[in-house]
């Protein structure tokens, strides 16, 4: 063919694929346009054709450029179902679907598709399915074993993460199905795909959520059971049973409920009378409650009960949270100890009465010479029965090893001797002083069985006093450290060796002693057998602790009078008391507030009443209602407090991130700022900055997605604002939206009845648009030129 010839046929295009091995070789126009001798034009019109004809498929690759190919024999184009599957697929957006030829190639592509995938139709079609997939899956070979897969069971499904044609990831639920021919064989593939990423990510936070529960619950040192509003157990800890005398973990209600029960007055307590059911009843909590429970073993546990009820925002009951603390080893020392001091000090009244030494001598041949009484009573026997007689014989005898010993050395030596021995024959403790001599040995000795039990009844007490939680003190007479344990030297910061021997006034006032020598004055007096006081104990930083100290005398030896007691430290209790005083104080505003709110028909004054309430009971510098404008791009200062003069009633704020309202309403919960200089969620808007605020709490007034404004609080200083101060701001902007809703239906019923008095239609319009633009202040709101007006 000539240059000058610009005709080609179809035919002459075939026998440029037929060149290649491969007839679905790619080839350009260019390379048909030399092959066939043509212009460019001429090559692109004709592969143009056969593209229409389905003969040929076609795609752009680099800049302009564009490739054409012979699809495979069994191309999808030919099977009736891929037309029926490609207008389905065009007419589906909210999912990735597409056609896949048999190898895997994309043949055709949805608008869904290129949504969630990134990829125009020119740029995927022609490529190989595998591109949606990660590194890692492509090496591991998913692609094909998931086209495997679907071949041989028709479809496979799978999740997974996928890739965008930027190079991101979305977590995707995929289904493949096969498409078959008459005959059977696979010609090809439809996949669709959806972007579950929320989804996903949702139950990944809730997976974390709930393994985070019970990591802390498996980690507490308590008991845990959480009770459902009909008592029955939804969770509990491992140590809950424990407590009880149960090593399964899955201990129910009503294995804990067959164990007989009983209080510090041994005074039995029924099942239905035990302190959860009393919480379900009540629904207030109770605290440090001490129960005895007896176990099948035939022993029994001491547990400290602490119950509570978490409620719903409407009052109802929806859990109650049960911790229990096995107190048994304490009850069982504070007992031990009782019984230790009583037998310690009936021993040293017996000691004092025993003050003689018993004596005897022997002569070189080890036979008695002498022997007092006080000897005689020991031994049992008279002087007359031992004398002549060898101790080994009659005294020692069975006792040679230690006695013998020492004997025999303080003769060879000629040095005295002093020991220690058990003598088992009178299961005694004895003290013996041996003086040799050249006629023989002199031997002194005591009975001190009773100071060697003393001895371990007191390394049992130091024990014991050392294993106790609180803090346990001895005073001497001069009101000096004497005796300390760990837990004390711990709580306060200071060694023991800095403690003894200090003055008590290094751990609180002068005040604080004075008072506690009065104290202990009285019950040296007997009008109390102990006294309680709470002060707050300086530690060795230089910081203090609020503790509870219970002391009684103490009486040396030499009958000096010193004090002993146990120190608490109270710190969590005092918390748990404020924080209780400031609930009640927040549910008592909330229920003020709320009586108001049937009570006054104006809305601003509630509005006035209610953001001085918040900042009163918080404590904080400003407060503010913001109402949401029509036009919904703004807040007007509807109310406020602490705010500077004329702000209130004129001041707006933007609802988008530029300030914490606006922040607020999109967020749709509340907004807690700590370090407003701080803040990444969005800037500080004038209004805040402006007045110096530093910390605030804000919360929407009505439902989040109808709000009617927001009700923030904020303070000049860093605030950290709790769960139950949220909670209260909450209550607050709830009985605003009430008051609101009520007042917008009484205006409602107004408006109507105006319209049904008036004697025209017109008329009835015209004071009904008086009466919205009267409740709603609208000309003070928004000027005198916006005034709505019929006839306008």
């Amino acid at each position: 063919m000539t240059s000058s010839d610009q005709h080609i046929t179809h035919e002459d295009i075939r026998t440029v694929f037929d060149r290649f091995d491969d007839p679905q070789t790619p080839v350009t126009a260019a390379e048909v346009a030399s092959t066939l001798d043509c212009s460019q034009t001429v090559a692109v019109e004709t592969l143009a054709t056969l593209v229409e004809h389905g003969t040929l498929q076609t795609k752009h690759v680099g800049g302009n450029e564009r490739i054409w190919w012979h699809p495979p024999h069994d191309s999808l184009e030919m099977h009736p179902e891929t037309a029926q599957l490609t207008a389905l697929m065009q007419a589906v957006t909210e999912y990735a679907i597409f056609i896949l030829d048999h190898d895997g190639h994309v043949t055709s592509w949805n608008e869904g598709a290129e949504r969630i995938k990134g990829y125009t139709d020119s740029e995927i079609v022609g490529e190989h399915f595998s591109v949606f997939y990660t590194e890692a899956d492509i090496d591991a070979d998913v692609p094909e074993t998931n086209l495997a897969k679907a071949a041989v069971d028709g479809e496979y499904t799978d999740e997974g993460w996928r890739v965008c044609s930027d190079g991101t990831r979305f977590w995707a639920n995929i289904t493949i199905t096969a498409l078959y021919d008459n005959d059977g064989s696979v010609y090809g593939y439809t996949k669709v795909t959806r972007d579950n990423s929320e989804q996903h990510e949702y139950e990944q936070q809730l997976r974390r959520e709930r393994d985070l529960v019970d990591r802390i619950l498996d980690t507490i040192p308590v008991g845990v059971s959480i009770f459902n509003p009909d008592k029955t157990l939804a969770r509990t800890n491992s140590r809950a049973g424990q407590t009880v005398g149960h090593q399964d973990e899955n201990v129910h209600e009503d294995e804990i409920d067959t164990l007989d029960a009983s209080d510090t007055d041994d005074t039995i307590v029924p099942v239905d009378s035990r302190l959860y059911d009393r919480v379900f009843e009540t629904k207030e909590p109770v605290s440090d409650e001490v129960i005895r429970y007896e176990l099948p073993t035939g022993k029994h546990r001491w547990i400290s009960v602490n119950a509570a009820p978490l409620l719903t925002q409407d009052g109802e009951l929806e859990r109650v949270i049960v911790t229990e603390k096995d107190i048994t080893q304490l009850k069982n020392q504070t007992h031990q100890l009782e019984r230790q001091r009583d037998e310690l000090v009936r021993e040293l009244q017996d000691m004092f009465a025993r003050i003689d030494d018993a004596f005897f001598a022997l002569d070189r041949e080890w036979r008695f010479t002498y022997v007092n009484e006080r000897a005689e009573e020991i031994i049992e026997k008279s002087e007359a029965e031992l004398l002549g007689n060898v101790v080994w014989d009659e005294y020692l005898k069975g006792a040679e090893t230690t006695f013998q010993k020492e004997f025999e050395r303080a003769m060879t030596t000629q040095q005295a001797v002093t020991f220690e021995e058990h003598y088992p024959p009178l299961d005694r403790w004895f003290s013996i002083r041996a003086y040799p001599s050249e006629t023989g040995l002199s031997v002194y000795f005591q009975d001190i069985s009773e100071k060697k039990a003393r001895e371990r009844t007191l390394e049992q007490s130091k024990t014991t006093m050392e294993t106790v939680w609180d803090g346990i003190i001895t005073l001497d007479a001069d009101d000096r450290f004497a005796v300390v344990n760990d837990a004390f030297c711990t709580m306060v910061g200071y060694d023991r060796e800095k403690l003894i021997g200090e003055h008590v006034t290094l751990i609180h006032s002068s005040h604080i002693n004075e008072e506690a020598t009065l104290l202990n004055k009285s019950v040296l007096a007997g009008e109390s057998p102990f006294v309680t006081s709470e002060f707050d104990m300086v530690t060795a930083d230089g910081g203090t602790i609020p503790v509870e100290g219970r002391f009684g005398p103490y009486k040396y030896g030499d009958g000096t009078d010193g004090r002993t007691g146990v120190v608490r430290d109270i710190t969590d209790r005092n918390r748990r008391k404020e924080e209780l005083e400031t609930q009640i104080t927040q549910q008592t505003a909330t229920a003020r507030l709320g009586k108001r709110a049937l009570e006054e028909p104006d809305l601003d004054r509630l509005m006035d009443e209610a953001v001085a309430l918040v900042a009163e009971t918080l404590d904080t510098d400003y407060c503010k209602v913001l109402e949401l404008l029509p036009d919904g791009n703004e807040l007007l200062l509807r109310a406020g407090i602490g705010w500077n003069e004329g702000i209130v009633g004129t001041a707006t704020v933007e609802t988008d991130r530029h300030s914490q309202a606006g922040y607020t309403l999109l967020s749709t919960e509340p907004v807690v700022v700590e370090d407003l200089t701080a803040e990444s969620r969005f800037s500080g808007p004038d209004l805040l900055i402006e007045h110096g605020v530093e910390s605030g709490l804000s919360v929407i007034i009505g439902s989040p997605t109808n709000p009617w404004g927001v009700l923030g609080t904020h303070d000049r200083s860093h605030r950290e604002f709790s769960v139950h101060d949220i909670n209260f701001v909450r209550s607050v902007a709830n009985i605003l939206a009430t008051a609101i809703e009520r007042a917008n239906q009484e205006l409602l019923l107004s408006t109507t009845r105006s319209i049904a008095e008036a004697e025209t239609f017109e008329d009835g319009l015209q004071a009904a648009l008086h009466e919205v633009c009267t409740a709603t202040q609208w000309e003070v709101r928004y000027g005198p030129s916006r005034t709505m007006d019929l006839s306008s």
